[in-house]
């Protein structure tokens, strides 16, 4: 990765290097919205199963 950074690499290299980069990208963000998801599937189960009354905080 440095040397990537201090511009030492080829620029195949470069391109292998950013690919992969990319990829991990996705694959973080596709893991992300998954876990975003999931959570939003839990808190709705949960106002589902024990609804806090009006006024009253948690």
């Amino acid at each position: 990765m440095d040397q990537l950074e201090q511009g030492q690499l080829g620029l195949s290299d470069s391109l292998e290097l950013y690919q992969k980069g990319v990829k991990l990208v996705q694959s973080c963000e596709k893991q992300i919205a998954q876990a975003k998801l999931k959570v939003t599937q839990i808190s709705a189960q949960a106002e589902q199963e024990s609804p806090v009354p009006e006024g009253e905080a948690e």
